[in-house]
């Protein structure tokens, strides 16, 4: 808290000097803000207060972005970015300084990234990378998400490299993803090392694919079709021979068919341009894989009707035809329309929000013809006449003569003392 307090204090400083607003660009976007809040009707002293903050983070007590990392890998439950910046937007807009501790005000957060023009994220430690923990994509990607969202195009991003304190290096956050894929993710030695670790590695190589998708989702115009293309020939066409079916087979199956579902879903939402060989295969394995191991239920499998229907379209040579405008600039990516071809679940209810919800299937109301053929037993509503006797009779009588023998016992005892 203490150090929240100084940056604040800081900013405040910088935003009362006697400058002029060419050469205090703090003092100038405050003076912009302050307009806008006057305008919109706030108070004299609340506006000036108001228009100096700058910390905006997660409700006091909570942590997660708002969430981001699981509504973009519920990837069924949003047709669109924007609804994905606006959660992050809603998670992130509590402002913290001038007096205020985590006051909700999302239009003053919006206030504030609408003039972003350049974000930087500085990394002290190769303890944690872009794509081995999803705290990156859903804090930093997601505020180039919500600044493109706003503006209609990402800020520029870099990475302050201060791992070593006799080489600081600033780098564009392409240059240092770029390097961690080559480095880590599509290195065989890096895969080698991680096959050492049985089920927990294969882990680390789904969180990867599905840490990658979250940086698709927040900053697409930085991964590319090339990287997914790499992610498929290296690991389901196993392009170094390293035996990964094998692998994941004997050590966590699951692991495999959540990296292809999510490559599936990639390219359904039109993330990604497979090719057609490349769709067919990766949905056979898919197919495969459930079929013999059961589906794995993680956000963007299990309840997941597009992607069921659209992995059934590659098999069957029907896949939906695309309504999407392509990948980037907040289009759809929700581009094929559910038509449920067998009735199925009912009376399954959630709740509507994005990153939770299911898609509603419309239930068929069973014809006079269906009905006819359905047999089995009518259920009744039957009154049990017995069960007022079960505490009257015999049962009662012999309660009573056993609080009665308990009774006497005790009162020998008490007469003996």
């Amino acid at each position: 808290p203490n150090h929240i307090e100084l940056f604040d204090q800081a900013i405040r400083t910088v935003a009362e000097l006697d400058e002029p607003e060419d050469m205090n660009y703090v003092k100038a976007r405050s003076e912009e803000i302050y307009a806008a809040l006057i305008e919109a009707r706030y108070e004299n002293e609340t506006a000036k207060n108001l228009s100096r903050s700058r910390i905006f983070i997660d409700a006091p007590g909570t942590y997660g972005g708002g969430g981001i990392a699981g509504v973009a890998a519920a990837s069924y439950t949003w047709e669109n970015e924007s609804e994905v910046a606006d959660k992050y937007i809603s998670g992130q807009g509590y402002v913290y300084g001038g007096g205020l501790w985590g006051e909700p005000n999302e239009d003053l957060f919006r206030q504030n990234l609408g003039s972003v023009d350049a974000a930087i994220h500085s990394d002290s430690s190769n303890l944690y990378g872009l794509m081995d923990n999803d705290d990156m994509f859903q804090y930093f990607g997601a505020m180039a998400l919500a600044v493109r969202s706003i503006k209609g195009e990402s800020p520029d991003m870099y990475i302050t490299d201060l791992q070593s304190v006799n080489n600081v290096e600033m780098k564009t956050l392409g240059d240092s993803y770029r390097l961690e894929l080559r480095a880590r993710y599509f290195n065989p030695k890096w895969i080698k090392g991680m096959m050492e670790y049985d089920y927990a590695g294969a882990r680390e190589m789904d969180h990867f694919v599905e840490y990658l998708w979250g940086w698709d989702v927040s900053l697409p115009e930085m991964v590319s079709d090339t990287d997914w293309d790499r992610v498929y020939d290296v690991y389901v066409m196993d392009k170094y021979d390293l035996g990964l079916k094998e692998f994941f087979d004997q050590n966590n199956p699951y692991a495999f068919q959540s990296m292809s579902a999510r490559m599936l879903e990639a390219a359904r939402k039109d993330y990604w341009h497979p090719t057609e060989e490349m769709k067919s295969v990766l949905a056979e394995q898919y197919e495969q894989s459930v079929e013999e191991y059961g589906v794995t239920c993680c956000h963007h499998t299990c309840g997941n009707p597009f992607l069921k229907e659209y992995t059934e379209g590659i098999l069957t040579g029907m896949e939906p035809m695309k309504t999407s405008s392509g990948k980037g600039g907040g289009s759809s990516r929700h581009p094929y329309t559910y038509e449920p071809s067998v009735v199925g679940a009912s009376n399954q209810t959630r709740t509507a929000s994005v990153g939770t919800t299911m898609p509603e299937v419309p239930v068929e109301e069973p014809t006079e013809s269906a009905s006819e053929e359905v047999a089995g037993y009518v259920m009744e509503d039957v009154k049990d006449e017995s069960s007022a006797s079960s505490i009257s009779g015999m049962p009662l009588m012999g309660i009573l003569l056993v609080l009665l023998m308990l009774l006497v016992i005790g009162v020998g005892f008490w007469r003996n003392r």
